[in-house]
C-alpha cells in the first residue's frame, strides 16, 4: 500500500499532515488487516492483530473528530459573515387573557 497523505514541515518546525488522505490510508489499512484470515495464526498473533485493528479504529475516529471540528469552525465563520436578517419580535400571549378564553 502506498501512502496518499502528505507531510509538510513549516518554517517553525511544525509538521502538518493532510487529514482526509491520512483517513483514507488508515481506512485501507483497517480493511487490509480485517481481511486477514489465516488459519495458521496463533491465538497470541490473533490478539495482536485485533489490538492493531482497535488502535487503527481509534486513530480513524480521532481524525474524523478533527474533520468535524473544522466543519463546525467553518460553519461558525460562515454564520458570522452573513448579515443579520433584521429584528425579530416575538409576541407572547397575555396569560390572563388565555386563561379567560380557555375556561
Amino acid at each position: 500500500m502506498s501512502n496518499t497523505y502528505k507531510l509538510k514541515k513549516d518554517e517553525n518546525g511544525i509538521l502538518w499532515v493532510t487529514v482526509n488522505e491520512l483517513m483514507h490510508d488508515v481506512k485501507q489499512a483497517l480493511t487490509d488487516l480485517s481481511n486477514i484470515d489465516d488459519p495458521r495464526l496463533l491465538p497470541s498473533d490473533k490478539i495482536e492483530l485485533d489490538k492493531k485493528i482497535l488502535g487503527l479504529h481509534a486513530i480513524y475516529t480521532f481524525l474524523g473528530a478533527l474533520q468535524q471540528e473544522q466543519t463546525l469552525l467553518d460553519k461558525a465563520a460562515e454564520l458570522q459573515r452573513q448579515p443579520v436578517m433584521g429584528n425579530i419580535t416575538i409576541k407572547t400571549l397575555n396569560q390572563q387573557l388565555l386563561k379567560e378564553n380557555l375556561h
